[in-house]
C-alpha cells in the first residue's frame, strides 16, 4: 500500500480530500426518527450495562441486528457529544470504503482514477453522515468484497476472515445484507474448497464464535416474526434492481432532501444543479454495460486453467452478477423498490461494474470523459447540498431541521422548568418526538434556568422552503 500510494501521491490527496468532505459541518446531518431511536436504544442498553439485544424494527415487522447499536454503545461510553460522532463516524466509514476501492483497484488492476468518482457520490456522502443502521452496509459490503477478491488471488487466511467478519457484522445490521452475505460467502467458500481444507480449525473457531455473538440476536429475531406478511409484488419490484447505478449517480437525491427544496432554487446554481443530475445519468450505462461484459467474463474466465489471471477476473465477474440476481431476487420477493438505500448491501457490484466499463475503454481521452462527467456531475450536487443545507437551511420534509439546530433547542428547552408548556409547530418534531427528548438527555442547559413560560416551536423564517426551527416565548 504504501509504494501504491508513493506512485499515485495526487490520486491520493485526491482521495484524502474526498474521505474529509462528508466530516463538514457535522451538525448539518438530519435527525428524525431512526437516528433518535437508535441512539435512545443505546443510551437504554449503556445504562442497563448490557449490550442491546436488537437494533431498530423495519416497517414489515422484521427486528434488524444490533452491531450499529453496539458501536454508538462504545462512543456514548467515553462522549454524548453526537455532532463529534457524525465527524468520526463520516471519516472512519469512507475512509473504509476508499481504502476497499484501492485495494481492489490493485487486486484486479483497474484504474485507480475512477476512484474519485465513485466516492463523490452524494448518496455515500449523506450515508457516511447520517446516524443511520442501514448505512453501514456500505462500508462493510466494500470491505468484504475486496477481501474476498484478494483471498481468491492469494489464498491468504486472514483476509478470508475478515471478508466473513464483515458479512456477519452486515447480518447485525440490516436484513437486506442478506443479498450480499449469501452469493459471497457462498461462492468464496465453494471457490476456495481446496484452500479451506487447511483451514478447518479456523473456520470451525470463527463459525462457533459468529454463532455466539448472533445467537441472541437471531434467537429473538425468530422469536419476534409472527406468521406470514403479505406482500403484493409487481414487474415493478423484479426489475428495480436494474437501476441500481442510482447510488453512484444524482438522480433521485431528492427522495432524501424534498423535491420542492430544490425545484424551488431559481438561480444559476439551481440550474447548474438540474444539469448535473442529468449527466450524472451516464452511471447507468456504465453499469448496463458492465453487466453484459461481467456476464462474458463469468463464462470465459471460469473456463480459463486455474492459477491465470483470467481465472481471478472470472470469479469476480461471477461474484458481481451474482450479488445482482441476489438483489432482484430480494426487492423480487418482499415487494420492495423505490429507494435509493435498497441498494446500499450491494452497491459495491454496481460501482465495480461501472469502473469495468471504464477500465475496458482502451482510449485514454474515452476513460477520461466518462470519468470526468461522472465525477464533476455528483461532486456538483454534492457541493451544492453541503453549502445549501448549511447556510439556508434544509427542506421541512422529509429531512427536517438539523442536528446542530435542534440541539440548541433542547439547550434551551432545559432551561425552563417542568411546568412550561410547549406547543410544537414543527412537522418533523411533532411527528418524531423522541428527537428532542433524546437531545434533552444529553445536552445540559446552555444557559442559567428561567421562569416557566408558555413556549412555542416554530420554524426560523416564512420561507416554506427552509426547516429550520426556532424556540419562542409567549
Amino acid at each position: 500500500m504504501r509504494a501504491w500510494l508513493r506512485g499515485h501521491r495526487a490520486l491520493a490527496a485526491c482521495i484524502g480530500v474526498l474521505c474529509l468532505l462528508p466530516a463538514l459541518h457535522p451538525g448539518d446531518i438530519q435527525w428524525v426518527g431512526d437516528e433518535p431511536m437508535l441512539i435512545a436504544g443505546a443510551l437504554r442498553a449503556d445504562r442497563g450495562h448490557v449490550l442491546a439485544l436488537h437494533g431498530l424494527t423495519g416497517t414489515a415487522g422484521a427486528v434488524y441486528g444490533p452491531f450499529p447499536t453496539w458501536l454508538y454503545q462504545l462512543y456514548l461510553a467515553f462522549s454524548s457529544n453526537l455532532v463529534a460522532l457524525v465527524a468520526l463516524r463520516a471519516v472512519v466509514t469512507t475512509a473504509v470504503v476508499a481504502v476497499s476501492l484501492v485495494w481492489l483497484s490493485r487486486t484486479l488492476g483497474l484504474w485507480p482514477w475512477f476512484i474519485p468518482a465513485l466516492l463523490g457520490s452524494p448518496y455515500l456522502w449523506f450515508y457516511g453522515r447520517v446516524i443511520w443502521d442501514n448505512s453501514f452496509a456500505i462500508p462493510l459490503c466494500a470491505l468484504s468484497f475486496a477481501s474476498a477478491v484478494s483471498f481468491l488471488a492469494r489464498g491468504r487466511a486472514w483476509t478470508l476472515f475478515l471478508s466473513l467478519a464483515c458479512c456477519v457484522a452486515m447480518v447485525l445490521t440490516h436484513l437486506m445484507a442478506l443479498a450480499f452475505v449469501v452469493p459471497v460467502a457462498g461462492l468464496v467458500l465453494t471457490l476456495a474448497a481446496r484452500r479451506l481444507r487447511t483451514l478447518w480449525w479456523q473456520l470451525l473457531l470463527f463459525v462457533a464464535g459468529a454463532a455466539l455473538v448472533s445467537a441472541p440476536y437471531l434467537s429473538f429475531l425468530r422469536r419476534s416474526v409472527s406468521g406470514q406478511v403479505r406482500v403484493t409484488r409487481s414487474l415493478e419490484d423484479w426489475l428495480f434492481p436494474l437501476l441500481g447505478a442510482r447510488i453512484l449517480s444524482a438522480q433521485r437525491i431528492d427522495d432524501i432532501v424534498g423535491p420542492t427544496w430544490l425545484a424551488g432554487d431559481m438561480s444559476a446554481w439551481g440550474r447548474l444543479l438540474g444539469l448535473a443530475t442529468t449527466v450524472s445519468l451516464i452511471a447507468f450505462p456504465l453499469v448496463w454495460v458492465g453487466l453484459g461484459l461481467a456476464v462474458v467474463r463469468a463464462w470465459t474466465g471460469l473456463r480459463s486453467t486455474p492459477g491465470q489471471p483470467e481465472r481471478l477476473q472470472g470469479q469476480t465477474a461471477l461474484l458481481l452478477v451474482l450479488l445482482v440476481l441476489a438483489q432482484v431476487l430480494l426487492n423480487g420477493l418482499t415487494a420492495k423498490s423505490g429507494f435509493t438505500h435498497y441498494f446500499n448491501a450491494t452497491w459495491i457490484a454496481f460501482a465495480l461494474l461501472a469502473w469495468r466499463t471504464v477500465d475496458a475503454l482502451r482510449l485514454t481521452v474515452l476513460r477520461g470523459a466518462a470519468t470526468g462527467a461522472l465525477a464533476a456531475s455528483t461532486l456538483t450536487v454534492l457541493l451544492y447540498l453541503l453549502v445549501r443545507i448549511h447556510h439556508t437551511g434544509p427542506s421541512r420534509e422529509p429531512y427536517g431541521a438539523t442536528l446542530a439546530n435542534q440541539i440548541d433547542v433542547a439547550r434551551a428547552l432545559n432551561r425552563r422548568p417542568p411546568g412550561s408548556s410547549l406547543h410544537v409547530e414543527v412537522i418533523n418534531v411533532a411527528r418524531f418526538p423522541i428527537a428532542l427528548a433524546v437531545l434533552r438527555a444529553l445536552y445540559p442547559a446552555d444557559g442559567p434556568p428561567l421562569a416557566p413560560a408558555a413556549l412555542r416551536l416554530v420554524y426560523r423564517t416564512d420561507d416554506p422552503l427552509d426547516g429550520r426551527i426556532r424556540l419562542v416565548a409567549q
